[in-house]
């Protein structure tokens, strides 16, 4: 358990520690730091705690479902606000229009990636997957290469509404996270979820027939 990477980057034991950043104001400190690891400022982390990885990043702030703490800072009229770090690595602050954490990564803009963090590391991660996959993999599987009675399928589809998919994952900032493949990082629907699909869809047709 040493080895993995969320027990050394403990971020709920320096959660409301000021060594991290070498902060005085201990009182701003919890948001300065989410804000770091969500990309929200420019503020320099250390190196053990600067990932370039930005799925890493929000599996670190996942931690922060399991701190009690708050983040405490001043406003642009010096009054105090605060709220849970849970929910600031959520969504921030938006009720005071600070958005920050994941919400921030998801939505926000980039100067130099217009697409957005999130949409940019999703684009980046899309291109890497697909130079590997045509570089290993044929871009359609040869039946001889399975046994008997095999068969492939190609077929291109529009959703008629939104799809909704649950993440195998036990740790995540949100109740709800769309579904990833495993290595890449990336949205996808499992093959035994198309599998089944394909089973209900037949077994209806053939209902109807009968």
């Amino acid at each position: 358990m040493r080895h993995e990477f969320q027990a050394i980057l403990n971020l709920v034991k320096v959660l409301s520690r000021g060594e991290i950043l070498k902060r005085n104001d201990t009182e701003n400190y919890n948001k300065t730091l989410i804000d770091a690891l969500s990309n929200r400022h420019n503020t320099k982390l250390p190196p053990e705690w600067n990932i370039p990885d930005l799925y890493a990043r929000i599996q670190i702030l996942a931690q922060t479902l399991a701190s009690d703490r708050r983040v405490i800072w001043r406003d642009g009229r010096g009054r105090r606000r605060e709220t849970g770090v849970k929910e600031y690595a959520r969504t921030g602050a938006l009720q005071y229009n600070m958005p920050s954490g994941l919400f921030w990564l998801y939505h926000a803009g980039d100067p130099q990636n217009p697409l957005g963090i999130y949409q940019h590391f999703l684009r980046r991660r899309l291109r890497w997957m697909n130079e590997i996959l045509q570089y290993e993999c044929p871009s359609f599987p040869d039946p001889s290469l399975f046994p008997d009675g095999s068969w492939t399928i190609k077929t291109f589809f529009v959703l008629r509404k939104p799809y909704i998919s649950k993440d195998d994952t036990t740790f995540y900032l949100i109740d709800n996270p769309v579904k990833k493949e495993w290595v890449f990082k990336v949205p996808y629907v499992a093959p035994s979820q198309w599998k089944g699909a394909l089973r209900s869809a037949m077994v209806r047709k053939l209902v109807e027939r009968l």
